[in-house]
């Protein structure tokens, strides 16, 4: 799980550190002017994706043209300007760049609308797929957690069940025999989740020191970047499979203990 949660937040950073060096380039219609491009302009800028928005003029973009092929305007003589209104669009994330451009698009405005293409696509595609295999891997290690949960409470339950039978038969309620058993179980989780979480970040301070040592220009995230979340996920859900795990536990076990 610790590893899913390594693997969300490493993508999230990149996805981040990706939205900057991808620019989405849009191409006004030859009929819109100034006035309605300024006006769309204006409204992109409130998209929640948009991170920044620049809008370049007819002038503008003959400019750039120029500096970027070292040319002079008597080097290129026109008689009408013949480049397009336009904006250059950088997102705030990598993965929302795909639905911005077709916001974009949608406005119908625009000739044409680019971006990274087949770049931004595989790192969508490899971005969701961490998403639904890590919700697989959640599951399962749920699953297995409150197995093992349910067998250690059943164990400590059946080891004790003639102490259980006795505070019974001197008035002890299903509830008074129960609380023991639940706390117990929330202390379980709760020690195996730091655990968990302690050993996690020993091991993720010699990999991070590792990666940032072999790929120094890659965007990885810091140590101090995941203990927060690793220590929130990891007591909540020893706690929460503590307390469900001695639950389903009592629920099957101690009706018999008590017969």
């Amino acid at each position: 799980m610790n590893i899913f949660i390594f693997g969300y937040l490493e993508m999230e950073k990149m996805g981040k550190f990706s939205g900057q060096s991808f620019t989405i380039k849009a191409y006004f219609q030859s009929e819109v002017t100034d006035e309605k491009a300024q006006e769309t302009v204006q409204k992109l800028k409130n998209l929640p994706d948009v991170s920044s928005i620049v809008f370049l003029s007819k002038e503008d973009a003959q400019k750039k043209f120029l500096e970027y092929f070292e040319l002079t305007p008597e080097d290129f003589p026109v008689d009408e300007n013949p480049f397009p209104l336009s904006v250059e669009i950088i997102p705030k994330r990598v993965e929302s760049i795909p639905e911005l451009a077709n916001q974009v698009k949608n406005t119908g405005l625009f000739d044409d609308v680019i971006y990274g293409g087949k770049n931004v696509d595989v790192f969508v595609k490899f971005y969701h797929m961490l998403l639904s295999v890590g919700s697989i891997v959640l599951f399962l290690v749920f699953i297995f957690s409150l197995i093992v949960i349910i067998n250690l409470i059943r164990i400590s339950i059946q080891s004790r069940k003639e102490e259980i039978r006795v505070f019974h038969l001197i008035g002890a309620t299903e509830t008074f025999i129960r609380r023991p058993i639940i706390t117990e179980g929330f202390f379980e989780g709760l020690f195996a989740g730091i655990s968990a979480f302690l050993l996690s970040i020993l091991v993720f301070h010699f990999l991070l020191d590792f990666l940032h040592a072999a790929f120094p220009f890659f965007p990885w995230i810091n140590l101090t970047d995941i203990m927060a979340p690793l220590l929130v996920v990891d007591t909540f859900m020893g706690g929460v499979i503590g307390i469900l795990g001695s639950l389903i536990a009592c629920n099957s076990v101690l009706k018999e203990v008590l017969r």
